[in-house]
């Protein structure tokens, strides 16, 4: 088994990525196509995932798309938007057993690259647009993800708070953009917008199996050279500096439980080590079920259904987002903000280091289970521009000390305060 991560640039902006293990039976490749998050372009994309795959130039049915998935011994082809710091992806994934699996010898690997490369390269276009059967059935599943992201109140209170938080910058886009934009989009605009992102995109392509990556490589060099490509320089996560003022905001709903969502600007905590130092401080402060916040906040004084604490570290964001009754509203702000400065502070334990880097590690030996997993991790490797492999990564988690965790916290301050409540208090 092979832990490392291959990477190879095949063009400007347009990289290889590979991990080889034998014990996989079966194989995974994506294609990521990350640009920066526009208000103009976020829906458009996020329809676009949708759109991809339903049909082809050569399987122009969605029913021919799944036959020919079933005749590759029941590969699954797969299409989402990722949302990383300030950048969006239109992701196309595709997984199916590895060659040594075929009844009759098939070459697998080399027809699932084919039919990956129709899906991306062409797609059933009529008359410079995409079909409009297609593209409305699309908008109807898009709408309705939309609003389902507002039907779940907890992700809705944490959205907001990272719109108010994050105001003016493109981390505040919705990764599936707003329905208004939604109604304006045309096939003909549909299809503009696949050949700008196949021209300005970042192209990261991962490819995680037993069978060998130079045949992978070599699938898919030549047809998605082809593409005639002007990719941007440079797609950068800024980081905003913090406000002088606490921003706090109330909005009511016909709800019973509170959300109570906290926002911290944590500095510019980028290097592996710094951001290392930040989860495990995380894990003390807020991310386990041995927390500050679960302990006390929920556990001890009995404040919140929930208390959780997450780090975003592409953006430097920390929020605390909680469930409570709201009488409780205040006792729980003051108390969350208490077991923070207890962690800037260096009130901890080293009992309660080790139990974080047990958490760490913990979910670190997990990445290797399935090839979606390792496929994740190396993109947020590859992403924060730092690649380290789980053992690396273990290695400099097991060197954070109290006092560098100390340290990095001192930037950690309080920007934005949100609360959902319902209608009767």
């Amino acid at each position: 088994m092979s832990n490392k991560l291959n990477r190879v640039e095949i063009g400007p902006n347009f990289f290889f990525n590979s991990i080889i293990d034998k014990r996989y039976k079966s194989n995974r490749i994506s294609v990521n196509l990350f640009v920066p998050l526009e208000e103009s372009t976020a829906t458009e994309y996020a329809l676009l995932s949708g759109v991809l795959g339903k049909s082809t130039k050569k399987y122009p049915q969605l029913m021919m798309v799944n036959r020919k998935l079933e005749e590759l011994y029941g590969a699954s082809l797969s299409s989402d938007i990722l949302k990383i710091g300030e950048l969006q992806s239109v992701s196309v994934h595709m997984t199916f057993i590895g060659n040594k699996y075929a009844l009759y010898g098939e070459n697998i690997l080399q027809e699932s690259i084919n039919f990956l490369c129709e899906v991306l390269l062409n797609p059933n276009v009529e008359n410079g647009a995409f079909l409009s059967s297609e593209v409305e059935i699309e908008k109807v599943r898009l709408a309705e993800l939309i609003d389902s992201e507002i039907n779940n109140k907890r992700g809705y209170a944490i959205s907001q708070c990272s719109k108010i938080m994050c105001k003016g910058e493109r981390f505040a886009i919705p990764r599936y953009g707003d329905k208004e934009s939604l109604n304006k989009i045309t096939p003909e605009g549909l299809y503009h917008a696949y050949k700008t992102l196949l021209s300005k995109a970042r192209i990261e392509i991962f490819y995680v199996g037993s069978d060998p990556a130079k045949l992978v490589l070599d699938g898919l060099r030549e047809p998605l050279l082809s593409i005639n490509r002007q990719p941007l320089s440079e797609i950068n996560t800024s980081i905003f500096p913090q406000v002088p003022q606490v921003k706090r905001v109330d909005e009511t709903m016909d709800i019973q439980q509170a959300k109570l969502v906290m926002g911290f600007k944590a500095g510019d905590a980028k290097s592996v080590e710094d951001n290392t130092a930040m989860m495990m401080a995380m894990m003390i402060f807020g991310m386990s079920p041995s927390s500050k916040l679960f302990v006390n906040v929920r556990e001890k004084l009995q404040l919140c259904y929930y208390c959780d604490a997450r780090y975003d570290k592409y953006k430097c964001l920390l929020f605390v987002d909680s469930g409570i009754e709201f009488v409780n509203r205040q006792l729980a702000e003051d108390e969350i903000l208490k077991q923070l400065s207890a962690v800037q502070q260096g009130d901890f334990t080293s009992k309660d280091l080790q139990t974080a880097l047990m958490y760490f590690q913990n979910s670190y030996r997990f990445v290797f289970d399935a090839p979606r997993m390792v496929e994740a991790y190396y993109l947020g490797q590859v992403m924060s521009d730092a690649v380290k492999d789980p053992d690396e990564m273990i290695d400099i988690a097991s060197n954070v000390t109290k006092e560098h965790i100390m340290k990095i916290c001192q930037d950690i301050k309080l920007d934005t305060v949100y609360c959902l409540s319902g209608t009767e208090v």
